[in-house]
């Protein structure tokens, strides 16, 4: 089992104070009828690119989000995501949070065809039926609503790596098979809370946690080795 990608988002519940006159000039170009539907207008920010590190940069008014794509392991994984907030935090500071969000994109690789994959992944769904047999692709999202306002949304189904590539990576991905079995977990906490690096640390390590113990109980239940 392979981890390709990880994306981090904290949300907050008011646009950081450095974006407020952005805001205020956005709203006041709006059109009137644009106006009245205004809360925080999320385009207002800017996105940067590492190659070097395979990250990608989003700080917006009431957002910042990380993508790192082919981590060596989940500590310089987790090492990426808490420079990059912390320095959000240090330059922006990062009013209320509203969502901590940590989403793994996991690999299972398989030796076989696409069609082999696909119908092992059918069998361990599905009841036969004429729908399901003659599905030429699937993808599955199954939402899990915890307590105290968290909530788990799992995504998985076979794929090819030109799928991917395309798709969900914007830095490729080498040595893996041509076919395999594709999971993505987003483990998100939707309780307002004060920001604090302390929580995400702990919180991006118990993401990635659960979305490898998910991945590879649903390789499992399909049948991966």
């Amino acid at each position: 089992m392979k981890l390709v990608k990880v994306t981090n988002e904290v949300r907050y519940l008011e646009g950081a104070k450095t974006y407020k006159p952005m805001e205020e000039l956005y709203v006041a170009l709006s059109p009137q009828k644009l106006k009245d539907k205004i809360k925080t207008p999320i385009g207002v920010g800017m996105r940067i690119k590492d190659d070097k590190n395979k990250t990608t940069m989003l700080v917006e008014s009431i957002r910042s989000v990380i993508d790192v794509e082919q981590p060596t392991d989940k500590k310089s994984c987790k090492d990426k995501i808490m420079r990059f907030v912390g320095l959000v935090d240090s330059k922006l500071g990062m009013p209320q949070v509203t969502r901590y969000g940590v989403r793994s994109t996991w690999i299972n690789e398989y030796k076989g065809s696409f069609q082999e994959l696909l119908e092992m992944c059918k069998e361990s769904i599905f009841r036969d039926s004429t729908l399901v047999k003659n599905a030429g692709d699937i993808g599955l999202i199954f939402d899990y609503y915890k307590s105290s306002g968290k909530k788990n949304s799992v995504t998985f189904g076979p794929m090819e790596i030109s799928q991917i590539k395309e798709q969900f990576l914007s830095y490729g991905i080498n040595e893996v098979t041509p076919i395999f079995l594709y999971t993505d977990i987003d483990v998100g906490d939707m309780v307002t809370k004060k920001f604090s690096l302390e929580f995400l640390n702990k919180f991006i390590d118990e993401a990635l946690e659960e979305g490898e113990r998910i991945s590879s109980e649903i390789a499992k239940m399909v049948g991966l080795k």
